[in-house]
């Protein structure tokens, strides 16, 4: 015969929420919201388990004169223009890709798609949207950035590192050029 109930009750929701808040800093670059380099790495390898070659590919950005902006406008300047690029590559790109900001001005993108037309396409434009446009600052002035963008597809028994690895010799193809 049962004479009563005793029950504790702890709250866990703060607990919940501080959780997944370090889960996503783990994986979520500070500055841009992007995906940093871990959490970028993490969904590159996850799309390569089920891609064949051609199936996806790799573009590679570069802000070009990147240390100039710092240089003579500041940090603060410098991170909002990081902050506005990210925004204008994100914008260009579509849900089931992903988008990532390896660090300093460096970017990069994962198009899911074996057209090279479209990613090509969706290449070409990310680059129209941030050179267009100047970046307005809060001062009133505004800042003309460029970038260069190198794009790479998915070859046979490439490793994660080697596909990074050329889209970043793509890249310095295009700056080059």
């Amino acid at each position: 015969r049962c004479v009563g109930t005793l029950a504790t009750i702890h709250d866990v929701t703060q607990r919940k929420v501080q959780e997944l808040s370090l889960s996503r800093s783990a994986t979520t670059d500070s500055l841009t919201g992007l995906l940093n380099r871990a959490g970028f790495r993490s969904r590159l390898e996850q799309a390569m388990l089920n891609a064949s070659a051609g199936t996806i590919s790799l573009a590679m950005i570069d802000v070009d004169r990147f240390k100039l902006i710092n240089d003579n406008s500041g940090h603060q300047v410098g991170d909002l223009v990081l902050k506005e690029i990210a925004k204008r590559i994100s914008g260009q790109v579509r849900s089931r890709d992903a988008v990532g900001r390896l660090g300093g001005d460096e970017f990069i993108i994962l198009l899911n798609t074996p057209n090279w037309e479209m990613v090509q396409d969706i290449c070409n434009r990310i680059v129209a949207t941030v050179c267009d446009t100047a970046v307005e600052l809060p001062s009133g002035g505004s800042i003309k950035t460029a970038i260069s963008c190198g794009v790479t597809r998915l070859q046979a028994g490439l490793a994660v590192d080697d596909f990074i690895h050329e889209a970043d010799i793509a890249l310095y193809e295009a700056k080059r050029g």
